[in-house]
This record gives structure tokens, C-alpha cells and sequence, in this order.
């Protein structure tokens, strides 16, 4: 009966580089697991023999071990054992034979003198790198995004090595429309730029594909684009490999060296399926520019998003292509075939957001936060990558030397070097594992993002407990941020991606005490947000007098609207009366940007504008106006003065956030915006680990049909269960919140704290008594928040009397549990169910 495989404990590599390991198949283990059983006396050392016989036999070994790796799930863990360690005992002995050799050398008699070396003459410049030449096509896959592919087609002009380059080839999908018009102009004049700037290349050809009359939705016209568009960039005899860009990709200067440096490996090694130009995990915080800019890896994901194939993987794919989800399918096994990606480190292309494409805005938050080279000239190491022994040998040695640590000495930034954490492997525990550290929490069919062997690296200096949630690694990363792009509808997306949405318009409001002035203008100009001056009817709110000023005839109708075309009217009930007018945002307009899909109806009499159809900007939640309001920002300085300037359509739960999160005081700013998305983002994250059982908070009481707020403030009380978390306040915060020395105030623990992430050492609970005015009741005892801190905007407040106390405690309900999360702006309170299921409960 065979014996069953023990389940290994999975290992993950961290620290200045990280690996999540999810599963190596090649019989390597390290010290991650013990041996199901004893394992085999070792061999015994071979007889000595000579340097050549055991360098054959190495090589002989190296091979087997390769045949190994290229079988993967079909080999047995004790003959992938036996050869590394057949493979260690003959490294043992190369080591002695050498020695011997070395002693014998030493104890000859000493050779004559050489002859005077020559002059050693300057050696010449070293001879430029080989180009991709006319066997490869640069084909570049457009539709009708006119804005990105003046970017992506801009990139390619700059930095097309004309001489050493390959030829490019534009295919335009069927279109005929305004925006198709467009986008062919900019196709023809980057075609005509490039003519100019290398005369000597090959003209650029532009194909316009035929309308095929199937229809479907963007995936299945985006696979039968690429299937007519590779076969005929293949058709011609010439070509050996295809580069293929898609229209809403921005290369890097030194993208074309990147496949020239790849380009024999991708011909010549049958276990290459394809070369990449773009890394998963390339965000700004996994790697290190100056250290990673000429390496090169090999992965069993295919990232796509700038990529080559050989001809003899389109002969091999070509007549099964895909009609739909065509980058999925060949990440399947039937098409990867145990085969591999070559990829950088450092991204060689990046997303352009101008408008959302396919995929309708999905991981976002990664893609903006993407590190493209800047490098013109790089010399890549592909020593690594020209055989999957290399690849292997390189891995293997790097897991074997790294020691193990615990996920926590990582997110602590105390681990240093190469180092290992290890968990059971089941691909949720990877994914929540990856989710702490930042990375892809994805995979497809079995493979995480990035990963070879079940190993994805990621670089990582060192860094305080937790910051791996974050937005913004700065204020600057901030300030340079995007405006990510609309969520598709119904999709709103996690916690994060709404988050960024949230920040990306609450820097339009954001005062100068937090955020820049500057940046906040350029924002303005960059997207010209529409402005109505507010000098007349001033009671009215700013939403009534921004849809005021867009009716026909006012200020901003004719520079910010256009007609709804037929096929924006449709599906809207009010719309099937032909005779109501309606709107939409002009495509050329930045307010395009947020309001899209937005269609504009007249309000009975003078009173403006309102929205029949649209979609909340951070949640995706589509409705009218009576559902989704339009965000807006009064400015006294900007431009004009006593302006209103529009933003974007939000929810109610979403505008309340907004607002929250940009609050000041005159007296004290609290932390800076980018340093309030980080703490937001941490404290959903905290809230996600609650729920999904990761972690396990003992400050909670029991659901008792009460309020869950009251109840936590009961437990608070001289026998309540939270009492032991209490200690009388100090003179210091009596003063600080205004209560007079002896009062019955107290504040929290120092290992309380250490519980409660989000709740500040200043915090400042009062112990009251009321006497009932019935004198058959007893006195009632309850428990004040008087004084604290946000733990999102780091502003403080005070509690006066006769006012509502904008601290509020901020709780979630968990099975039988009403669990304390920490102390929060009410505003905040409020709007967190935009984010998800984070309301208090």
C-alpha cells in the first residue's frame, strides 16, 4: 500500500526579499517540514576520482534534477531527495579533489618565469546590444481610447530603437464612431512621427479589422481581436516573434532591450511559454530600483500586459484560441503545459488609467502604485533565467540559506536579510498572508501572481508594525497619485480600492493644513471641474447650485454637457418620453472622469439639474438622485472667488466619509491626509482579520439585545467586564479635558493598549451618576467618552457642555460578540459602511 504524503508545512520568505511559498514540487523542503519518515542512511561519499569525471557527473546530475523540475507534480519526493543528495556528496568531493590537486600543484618544483606581458592596450567600447531586428513585430492591439494611446503610442516613438528595432504594426478593431475617429488619429500621427524620427525603419502598418458581426461583450471582441491580429503579424514569413502592447500601456526607455536581451531564450528553450515586460508585485514598496533593474526571473505566471511569444508557441496556439478571457486561458495547464514566463523585476511597462478598459478598473490600487524604469540603457542578467536548472539552483540556494522568523518580526521591520515565515498551506492562508503584506492575494488556475516553483519574492526594507496597510508610502506618493478610475458598475471593489477612491477626491477639499495647496490647484486645472459662483442665492446648498448652473443657457451647459445619444437613453424609464431632454458629461471634459455614465434630467421648475441615472464613484452603487448625491467643495481660493466646484457622484455613506476624513480643527490639524489613508486602510484591515478569524480580540462583551455602544461603555462600569482595562486618570488629562482634579474620570491601561490598536493613550472615560426624579428608582451609573483622539485624522476633541461629542466609539458585531474597535470622528463613523461591512452595529 503506497504511503501517504504528509501535508508540509508551506514556508514564506521575507524580509529584505520575500517569498510566499505555496508549494514546491520538485522534492526541496529545507527545514520546513519534518520527513513523513526517517529518511535514508545517507550514501556514502563516492571513491575519489578525477576533477573532469566528477564535473561529468555533476552535470549528468544537474540534467536529472532539470527532468525533475520539468515533471513537477509526477515525482516522487524520495528520488528528488536522493538525487540532491547524491548532487551534495559529489560537491564534497569536487571540494577534496581540488584540494588534493591544489597540494600536488604546490609541492612541484616552481615553473620557470614567464615571459613580460605585452602593453595592455584599451579595450574598445563594448558593441551595442542585439536588436529584435525585422523578424520581430512590435503589434500594438487599439480600439477607440484615444487618450491612451497617445501616451503608449508616444512611449513607443521616444523610445523605438529604429535601426536595431522591430517593425510596428497598429491593428485597430472595427469602430466608426467619434471616439474610434479619434483614437485612429492619434494611431496615424504616432505612425507618421516614427517615420520621421527613423527614416531607415520599416513604414509602420496600420490594420483596420473587419467588422466580424458576432458582437459579445469586451472580452469576447478583445480575443477575437487578438486572434486576427497575431495571425496576421504571423502570416508574414519574417517573423519569428511577436512583441504585442495593448493601447493602454505606457514602455519604459529601455522596454525593447528588455525582449532583445530575452529574445534567444524565448526561441531556444522549450520550457519558455512566453517573456513578459511586467511584474505582479513591482509596486514601489516590494522593490528596490537600484538593486532590481537589471534582473530578470522566471515565473510560472503569465502577467501579460507587454509580452512576447515565439512562433512556435503561436503554431502550437493559434488554431485554439480562446473566443473569450483569452490572458486566462493561457494561464490553464492545457496551454502552460509546466511551462514559463521570463520577466523583470522592475516593470518595463505601466497602466495607463485615462479611461477604463476590459477589465473595468480591476486591482487598481496595485496597478497605480506600480514602479516603471527610467533606465535608457540596462545590461540584463539572464544568466538566471537561460535554463530552468539555473532558475532552480539560484531558488534553492536562496530557501535553503534563509532562516525562519515569525510573520510579526517581519511586519515589525526587526527581520533583516533573506528570511523565512512558515504556515499551513491551504491557498486562503497564502492569501490572507499575502493580503498583510501588501501583494497580489490572487492566483489563476493554482498559480499565485508572480510565482515560480509556488515561491513569489518581494523586496521589503524595514518598516513599523503594520504599515504594509497603507495607501501612500508618503505624502509625495499622495500627491502624484492618479485618480484611479471608475469601478465597473456593481463592482465597487475592497476596502483599499475604495479607499483610494475616496482619497482621490477628498485631495480636492483637503485644507492646507494637511494637504498642499499647490498640488490640490493642479489637480483642479488637470481635471477643469466644472465652477459656479455662489454670489447668488447663497442659502442654497452648493449641490443646487452646481445643477443650477449646467441647465441650458447657464454658465456651465454649453462647456460642460452634450446630448444624450439613443444608446445612452436606454434602460432609464423617464427617457422613453422622447420629449424629455437629457445629458451627459462631454467626453473631452474632466468631469468625464468621475460622472461617465451619469445622464442629466430637468427638475420640475427653476431648480437645475438632476441625475436620472448614475453610479457612485467609490462604491459603484447605481441610482438616481434620490440615491447618490453629487460631491462638491466650496473654495474661497481658488481661481474665482466664493466658487462651488463639482467632483463626483457618491452615496451618502461615501460623501459623509469624504468629509470626515478631511476635517481639521482650528487648533489642531491632526496627521496628514496621506497618513489618514494608511490608518483607514489598517483599521478595515484589523476589522477583515476580526472577521475572518485571523485574529482574536478580548475586548468584547456579550449581545444582550442592547445597543452595542451602550453595552461596551456598561462593561466599563466598577463591575462591568472592561473594568480591568481602566485606571484613574491623570492629573495631566483631567486638565487636558477640562474635568476638575478628584473627578471620577479614567483612562486605559498601557496593556490595554496594547490590545486596542485604535485607541489613543489620551483617551479620557467619566464615571456619571444621575438621580432618577422618581424616588422609587434607584441612581443610574453610565459611562462618558470626554476626551480622546481620532485614530484616523489624529485630531483631538473635547467634550463641552450642552454639545454632542464628535468622538464616538467605533464597535462591529461578531457572532454573539460586540466587539470594541477603537475611538473615531463621527463623520468617519458614519460613512465607513461605503468601505464595506465595517458599520458599528
Amino acid at each position: 500500500m503506497p504511503r501517504r504524503r504528509k501535508r508540509s508545512r508551506l514556508p514564506l520568505i521575507c524580509g529584505c526579499t520575500i517569498a510566499l511559498l505555496v508549494g514546491l514540487q520538485v522534492g526541496f523542503h529545507g527545514d520546513a517540514a519534518p520527513p513523513a519518515a526517517a529518511p535514508p542512511p545517507a550514501a556514502p561519499l563516492p571513491r575519489p576520482r578525477s576533477l573532469a569525471e566528477l564535473r561529468e557527473a555533476a552535470t549528468s546530475l544537474e540534467r536529472k534534477l532539470e527532468g525533475l523540475a520539468a515533471r513537477e507534480a509526477g515525482v516522487a519526493r524520495q528520488e528528488a531527495d536522493a538525487a540532491w543528495r547524491e548532487l551534495r556528496h559529489l560537491g564534497d568531493a569536487l571540494r577534496a579533489a581540488a584540494t588534493r590537486e591544489a597540494a600536488a600543484a604546490a609541492a612541484a618544483p616552481p615553473a620557470p618565469p614567464a615571459p613580460p606581458m605585452p602593453p595592455v592596450k584599451k579595450s574598445a567600447p563594448a558593441a551595442p546590444a542585439p536588436g529584435l531586428g525585422a523578424e520581430t513585430a512590435l503589434l500594438v492591439v487599439a480600439f477607440d481610447r484615444a487618450a491612451a494611446l497617445r501616451t503608449s503610442l508616444g512611449a513607443v516613438v521616444r523610445h523605438h530603437p529604429c535601426g536595431r528595432g522591430p517593425r510596428l504594426v497598429i491593428s485597430q478593431d472595427a469602430g466608426g464612431g467619434p471616439r474610434w475617429r479619434e483614437a485612429r488619429a492619434e494611431i496615424d500621427a504616432a505612425a507618421a512621427a516614427l517615420g520621421r524620427r527613423c527614416p531607415s525603419l520599416e513604414r509602420t502598418r496600420v490594420v483596420t479589422q473587419p467588422d466580424d458581426g458576432k458582437g459579445g461583450d469586451g472580452y469576447h471582441r478583445l480575443a477575437r481581436h487578438f486572434r486576427k491580429a497575431l495571425t496576421e503579424a504571423f502570416a508574414d514569413a519574417r517573423t519569428a516573434r511577436v512583441i504585442v502592447l495593448e493601447e493602454d500601456l505606457e514602455i519604459a526607455p529601455d522596454f525593447f532591450g528588455f525582449f532583445a536581451a530575452v529574445a534567444p531564450v524565448v526561441d531556444g528553450d522549450a520550457s519558455i511559454l512566453a517573456a513578459s515586460a511586467w511584474n505582479d508585485n513591482g509596486q514601489r514598496r516590494h522593490v528596490d530600483v537600484t538593486k532590481d533593474i537589471a534582473r530578470v526571473e522566471r515565473s510560472d505566471f503569465f502577467g501579460g500586459l507587454g509580452w512576447m511569444l515565439s512562433r512556435r508557441i503561436w503554431e502550437e496556439l493559434g488554431p485554439k484560441w480562446p473566443e473569450a478571457y483569452w490572458d486566462d486561458w493561457l494561464r490553464e495547464p492545457e496551454q502552460r503545459r509546466n511551462r514559463h514566463v521570463v520577466r523583470p523585476v522592475v516593470c518595463r511597462t505601466f497602466h495607463v488609467k485615462s479611461t477604463r478598459g476590459t477589465s473595468g478598473g480591476q486591482y487598481s490600487h496595485f496597478l497605480s502604485d506600480i514602479v516603471l524604469s527610467q533606465s535608457a540603457e540596462t545590461v540584463f542578467d539572464v544568466d538566471d533565467v537561460r535554463s530552468s536548472a539555473a532558475a532552480d539552483a539560484r531558488l534553492f540556494a536562496q530557501l535553503e540559506a534563509a532562516p525562519r522568523v515569525d510573520l510579526g518580526e517581519v511586519l515589525a521591520g526587526s527581520a533583516r536579510g533573506t528570511v523565512r515565515v512558515e504556515y499551513d498551506g491551504s491557498f486562503a492562508a497564502y492569501a490572507a498572508l499575502a493580503r498583510r503584506l501588501g501583494a497580489m492575494d490572487n492566483e489563476k488556475a493554482g498559480v499565485p501572481r508572480g510565482a515560480y516553483r509556488g515561491v513569489v519574492e518581494l523586496r521589503r526594507g524595514p518598516v513599523s508594525t503594520g504599515s504594509m496597510a497603507q495607501l501612500y508610502a508618503d505624502a509625495k506618493a499622495l500627491e502624484n497619485a492618479r485618480l484611479p478610475g471608475r469601478p465597473a458598475p456593481g463592482h465597487g471593489g475592497d476596502a483599499r480600492e475604495r479607499l483610494l477612491r475616496v482619497f482621490g477626491i477628498a485631495r480636492f477639499g483637503a485644507p492646507r493644513q494637511i494637504f498642499s495647496q499647490t498640488v490640490k490647484r493642479s489637480l483642479r486645472r488637470q481635471y477643469t471641474l466644472s465652477l459656479s459662483p455662489t454670489a447668488s442665492r447663497e442659502h442654497d446648498g452648493g449641490q443646487t447650485r452646481l445643477l443650477r448652473s449646467m441647465v441650458p443657457g447657464a454658465l456651465n451647459h454649453d462647456d460642460t454637457l452634450v446630448l444624450a445619444s439613443s444608446s445612452e437613453r436606454r434602460g432609464v424609464a423617464i427617457l422613453r418620453d422622447r420629449s424629455v431632454l437629457a445629458w451627459v458629461v462631454q467626453p473631452d471634459h474632466g468631469l468625464h472622469f468621475t460622472f461617465g455614465p451619469t445622464i442629466f434630467v430637468l427638475r420640475g421648475g427653476s431648480n437645475g439639474l438632476r441625475m436620472a441615472k448614475t453610479g457612485c464613484y467609490v462604491t459603484a452603487k447605481a441610482g438616481d438622485s434620490s440615491d447618490v448625491q453629487v460631491h462638491h467643495v466650496f473654495d474661497l481660493g481658488y481661481g474665482r472667488p466664493n466658487t462651488d466646484t463639482l467632483v463626483a457622484p457618491v452615496v451618502r455613506d461615501a460623501n459623509a466619509l469624504v468629509s470626515g476624513m478631511v476635517y481639521v480643527d482650528e487648533d489642531d490639524p491632526g496627521l496628514p491626509l496621506y497618513e489618514r489613508g494608511n490608518r483607514a486602510l489598517r483599521l478595515c484591515t484589523w476589522m477583515d482579520d476580526v472577521q475572518g478569524r485571523r485574529i482574536n480580540p478580548s475586548v468584547s462583551v456579550e449581545k444582550k439585545g442592547q445597543k452595542g455602544s451602550d453595552a461596551i461603555f456598561d462593561a466599563f462600569l466598577p463591575r462591568g467586564t472592561l473594568r480591568r482595562l481602566l485606571k484613574p486618570a491623570t492629573d495631566e488629562l483631567l486638565e487636558a479635558a477640562g474635568l476638575p482634579a478628584g473627578a471620577d474620570a479614567w483612562m486605559f491601561k498601557d496593556e490595554a493598549l496594547q490590545e486596542l490598536p485604535f485607541v489613543h493613550p489620551s483617551t479620557v472615560l467619566l464615571h456619571k451618576v444621575t438621580q432618577p426624579s422618581d424616588s422609587t428608582q434607584g441612581e443610574k451609573h453610565h459611562m462618558q467618552l470626554v476626551y480622546g483622539v481620532c485614530a484616523i485624522t489624529g485630531v483631538t476633541f473635547r467634550k463641552t457642555e450642552g454639545e454632542r461629542m464628535k468622538l464616538v466609539l467605533h464597535h462591529i458585531a461578531f457572532r454573539t460578540q460586540h466587539i470594541l474597535v477603537g475611538f473615531i470622528y463621527n463623520q468617519i463613523n458614519t460613512g465607513l459602511g461605503a468601505l464595506g461591512d465595517y458599520k458599528s452595529k
